[in-house]
């Protein structure tokens, strides 16, 4: 395992072992994070990921703040939450919320009652 690979370091969050990894990419690339990037321990799902985008996907954007979680129970996604904070050139700031829960299909999740 090469020190790129190696975690920063390991907490213990919701009762769960979690692994922090340091993001820095080599090259400016569109969509390319630079930031940390939480790892459960047992699935290897990311938990959490933080940080700005190194390149502006437009010319009005002073910066793009992201902040990305990610609500796991018995292993699985059961809701993810993304913050985006956009610092623009005209207006100021910006802040954008969105909220991702899985839909169930008709007579496959539990029943509702």
């Amino acid at each position: 395992m090469s020190n790129a690979e190696r975690p920063a370091s390991s907490v213990q969050l919701h009762d769960d072992l979690t692994y922090m990894f340091r993001i820095i990419p080599h090259k400016k690339k569109q969509g390319l994070i630079n930031g940390i990037l939480w790892l459960d321990g047992d699935t290897g799902i990311a938990v959490r990921l933080s940080g700005y985008l190194i390149k502006n996907p437009s010319i009005f954007l002073k910066r793009v703040n992201v902040t990305q979680e990610s609500y796991l129970r018995d292993g699985i996604v059961e809701a993810r939450t993304t913050h985006l904070l956009l610092d623009t050139r005209l207006v100021g700031s910006a802040r954008l919320v969105v909220v991702e829960r899985p839909s169930v299909v008709l007579g496959t999740g539990p029943a509702v009652p």
